[in-house]
């Protein structure tokens, strides 16, 4: 295997180490990891920042009714929606089943 082979492979196990194999979203660790440094910072800045739980209502019937490749499609599809209406540099990470967590930086609230 040459270096270049031995690097991408190496990479690949760092992400997968990192990520939800399904999904591609963060895994627990990581999200944990990304939590106590935005904690930190947001003690450090005075900044708040959110911590957004989401649950998908039902879920354990979808499997039950349509079978785990049908509950796979679910997850992936609240993954890239997730995904789609966060800002660069907040993290959205699947913690367990259908339970996924944003942790949003900087927060702040508008009244518009």
């Amino acid at each position: 295997m040459t270096r270049a082979e031995l690097a991408r492979v190496r990479r690949d196990l760092v992400r997968r180490g990192a990520n939800d194999t399904l999904t591609g979203l963060a895994n627990r660790p990581l999200l944990f990891d990304r939590l106590l440094h935005a904690l930190a910072r947001a003690r450090r800045t005075n900044i708040p920042l959110a911590l957004i739980c989401v649950d998908i209502d039902r879920f354990k019937s979808v499997n039950d009714t349509w079978g785990h490749a049908t509950g796979d499609a679910v997850l992936v599809e609240a993954a890239t929606r997730l995904l789609s209406v966060i800002r660069p540099g907040d993290t959205v990470a699947r913690v367990a089943g259908e339970n996924s967590r944003c942790s949003v930086r900087n927060w702040t609230t508008s009244t518009t």
